[in-house]
């Protein structure tokens, strides 16, 4: 990709840094605003990266400005910098660029050694903070550095699951920690348990099935809960969220379960198994960014757009007719689960009996 210089892409946010620092030179901040026309009509020789005609160095300040650009921007072509550094030295403004690369130089060598330290700091699939408890404190479990680890972790988490020692909420936590770990190592699915897999798949919430819990309990207090998360997932802004919701909904009912001595069985799912029964996180995104729904109806997202519009207008009111014709215009966002929720949203403005006239036309033209 090519890069950028001052001219095609100013990004306030490295004058602004180097202004906090109070290193901009006078000239520049007295200077006028340099124009991409004045920059088109400049000779390739005026600028830095003169292959792609980048960073002009014309004048003092359109060279200071292009380094600043150059060393914040994170660039790190040498023939490109010592062609600024050369064009300064013929300015006069030597230290002022030599100042603006030390800046940001020791910036990169920060960020450098942070990202350093993060690589060196060994990865749990769980830690926890037992607060003094027999006199201990933070402690990690499971380990997933390597694929060897991940593997070894997958069977030892398995183990203490299915002995007791860990619960389902716990369960799916490290799971996932060890599912996610094992993607980024390459290890093969099949080298981790099925507990694993089970509890590692990222689910989307059921709320519906989630009843099934309150038919094996006939608790009150889970048929509450029940309906706390129906109108939460309702509720919710997206998919994502929702998934937060229900984790908090499985916990409060593990809690009921484990207060009324409730033992997980054949006959007894536990909260986790029921409620992330959906498709996984990626079936659904995938669905949600070519479908769309009316009247809970789902319908591919292609259909609705190639709907013609001399369809629209006979059989459609003017004001219905041009609803629809601005959803359908949405797809030249592109494609994506935005675009889709637009279209909705934009649908939802059609009353029921239209919506139902729209599902009609839809079938009757190839749906």
């Amino acid at each position: 990709m090519p890069s950028i210089d001052f001219v095609t892409a100013n990004n306030p946010a490295i004058f602004g840094y180097l202004q906090e620092k109070d290193a901009i030179p006078g000239y520049v901040l007295s200077s006028n605003k340099i124009t991409k026309d004045e920059v088109d009509r400049l000779d390739k020789v005026a600028f830095a990266n003169q292959a792609e005609r980048l960073y002009p160095c014309h004048t003092k300040e359109a060279c200071w400005e292009s380094a600043a650009y150059f060393a914040g921007s994170g660039e790190s072509d040498e023939t490109v910098k010592a062609n600024i550094e050369k064009m300064a030295s013929f300015h006069g403004i030597e230290e002022d660029v030599a100042a603006v690369f030390s800046i940001f130089e020791g910036e990169m060598n920060k960020v450098a050694s942070a990202e350093n330290k993060e690589e060196r700091m060994e990865k749990f699939a769980l830690t926890l903070d037992l607060q003094g408890f027999q006199g201990r404190g933070v402690e990690n479990f499971y380990p997933i550095n390597n694929a060897h680890e991940v593997v070894a972790s997958s069977d030892s988490c398995t183990s203490d699951y299915n002995s007791g020692k860990i619960p389902s909420s716990a369960m799916r936590k490290i799971a996932s920690a060890i599912t996610e770990a094992a993607i980024s190592y390459g290890v093969d699915p099949s080298e981790l348990t099925g507990e694993v897999r089970a509890f590692g798949t990222r689910n989307t919430p059921d709320p519906y099935a989630a009843e099934i819990l309150v038919k094996m309990r006939k608790s009150a207090a889970h048929n509450e809960l029940i309906s706390e998360l129906q109108e939460k997932i309702a509720s919710a802004a997206d998919v994502h969220e929702a998934i937060e919701m229900a984790n908090e909904i499985a916990e409060k009912m593990f809690v009921l379960d484990k207060q009324a001595g409730v033992r997980y069985g054949k006959g007894v799912l536990d909260p986790y198994a029921i409620l992330f029964t959906g498709p996984t996180l990626e079936e659904f995104e995938k669905a949600a960014a070519t479908t769309i729904s009316i009247r809970g109806v789902n319908i591919p997202v292609d259909d609705f757009v190639n709907l013609a519009d001399k369809d629209i207008d006979v059989n459609f009111s003017a004001k219905s007719a041009s609803i629809i014709k601005e959803a359908k215009s949405y797809i030249n966002a592109g494609q994506s689960i935005d675009t889709c929720v637009n279209i909705n949203s934009k649908l939802a403005e059609l009353n029921r009996d239209t919506q139902n006239v729209l599902l009609n036309v839809l079938a009757n033209t190839g749906w």
